[in-house]
């Protein structure tokens, strides 16, 4: 089965169309969205202003079936976090009513903080921060190590998080970290444990967006730039 892994959204529609289209190109069989759907700041955003809109990207992910877990953004429009996240910045928005459809928000209400499906852990980032509302521990070391555990206790050999908007989607193992290049294909072992670290829907300024492909059969990942 061939899957698509994509992650923080943060309302640019127009993206999350180009990357659906290279997924029904693709004959995807299953989507997963790590999360961050809603969530706009002109300050980080302002490439997109335009195009964003909270409720086409739910819509889309909605009528194609895919499968989300909650990011810490969604956590806040939703209003059911029991984190003090008064005076973070990222959860100032430009515009503070995010407005969306009865069928949108009920979408939205449904999806868990994590999925786990055919050995592999979806969630928006590492144990114990699943959803990504806490501070991130500094010791990046020890987060790691916590995650390991974790997923053993969860019997996955596999972990797709987002969160951190890296540039490059890195491996991460038990045994060493691996970084990819655009539009490269490898095969993970399934002896270790592997964390992916995925960039974001989200457009960068040069207009390029992202997703991964999976195939659960053959372990193959391949990083696709659209």
């Amino acid at each position: 089965m061939k899957i698509a892994i994509i992650t923080d959204i943060h309302e640019d529609c127009f993206s999350l169309l180009k990357v659906f289209k290279e997924i029904e190109n693709r004959k995807i069989d299953k989507v997963f969205c790590l999360g961050d759907i809603v969530g706009f700041n002109l300050e980080y955003h302002y490439h997109y202003l335009d195009t964003k809109s909270a409720d086409k990207s739910l819509e889309i992910l909605r009528k194609n079936k895919a499968i989300s877990v909650l990011g810490n953004h969604d956590i806040n429009f939703l209003g059911t976090n029991n984190v003090d996240v008064k005076g973070r910045d990222q959860y100032k928005y430009d515009d503070e009513h995010i407005d969306i459809s009865f069928l949108s928000k009920m979408y939205l209400k449904e999806c868990n903080v994590l999925h786990t499906e055919k050995r592999i852990l979806f969630s928006h980032f590492l144990y114990p921060n699943l959803n990504g509302l806490y501070k991130p521990e500094e010791n990046q070391l020890k987060l790691i190590k916590d995650h390991f555990l974790f997923m053993s206790q969860k019997r996955v050999f596999l972990s797709f998080i987002g969160h951190l908007h890296t540039p490059k989607v890195q491996v991460i193992t038990n045994k060493k970290i691996i970084e990819l290049k655009e539009n490269q294909e490898i095969y993970l072992d399934k002896s270790c444990l592997n964390v992916i670290n995925c960039p974001p829907v989200v457009c960068n300024r040069n207009k390029q967006t992202n997703m991964l492909q999976y195939n659960t059969l053959t372990n193959e990942l391949l990083w696709v730039v659209v």
